[in-house]
């Protein structure tokens, strides 16, 4: 049997980085927010400072974001229908050099959003040369962006994680290029995200019972940060622990957060 106890919200850290300089020229908190569809909270703020002694130049745009069980992202742009959906004041601004700014982002969809959706806010930097306008879009050249995790949540969003599914896989491999490994494949079927960063581990052998546990000091660096989005599965596949036998196992992770 698998078991998930104890589950809150929290949230998540993101850097997407377009042909990066060796050192950003700018700084953005804070880095996750979340909008609720009604009410004083649906709209939030962001700041963005300058943190070099040149001019920089900013853009902020919201896009999609999708992330497939392996973990993958993807961030499409928003149609022109879907974009109406945001207010983003200032889009686009200049900061002198140390200059600190707000950036007021604001959800003006719909009021009946029932499961959370999840976007990215990018803020980009322009080359300050190419910062102009013409026929009312930005002719941009992104040099840097930061991707702050953006959330449209109900206020009673609530997420609820479960494991279903862990096994072994490649368990006759002697090719040290090809190892045994323990596909793990967590379930949400709640309707708020879930950030696993502080929870305990325990496998157990089908077999002959042995178990292997492993504390919220530990089990995050052997799965790792985990981010569950409502209505998804994420698969996690880690190597083979070598202290259990190659064979079926269960696999129970206590939430502490």
């Amino acid at each position: 049997m698998f078991i998930i106890k104890k589950i809150t919200v929290s949230l998540v850290l993101s850097l997407a980085f377009l042909a990066a300089p060796a050192k950003a020229d700018f700084s953005v908190s804070p880095i996750s927010m979340i909008l609720t569809p009604d009410g004083k909270a649906s709209s939030g703020v962001i700041y963005v400072q300058n943190t070099a002694n040149e001019p920089v130049a900013l853009d902020m745009k919201v896009f999609k974001r999708i992330v497939d069980e392996n973990g993958k992202e993807e961030t499409p742009s928003l149609s022109e229908e879907e974009a109406k959906n945001f207010s983003i004041y200032p889009p686009l601004l200049s900061l002198k050099p140390l200059e600190k700014r707000i950036i007021r982002v604001s959800w003006r969809g719909s009021k009946e959003v029932k499961f959370e959706e999840s976007y990215r806010l990018f803020v980009a930097q322009l080359p300050v040369k190419n910062f102009e306008k013409q026929n009312g879009k930005h002719q941009v050249n992104i040099l840097m962006r930061y991707g702050v995790s953006l959330y449209v949540s109900p206020e009673t969003a609530k997420p609820v994680v479960k494991i279903v599914s862990a096994k072994l896989l490649n368990s006759s491999s002697l090719d040290p290029a090809n190892p045994p490994m323990m596909e793990l494949v967590f379930k949400n079927s709640g309707t708020a995200h879930k950030n696993l960063t502080y929870y305990n581990l325990t496998l157990e052998s089908q077999r002959t019972k042995k178990k292997v546990y492993y504390d919220y000091k530990t089990a995050p660096k052997i799965l790792g940060p985990i981010n569950i989005f409502p209505g998804k599965t994420r698969k996690v596949i880690v190597p083979w622990i070598k202290d259990l036998p190659k064979d079926s196992i269960t696999a129970t992770v206590e939430i502490l957060d």
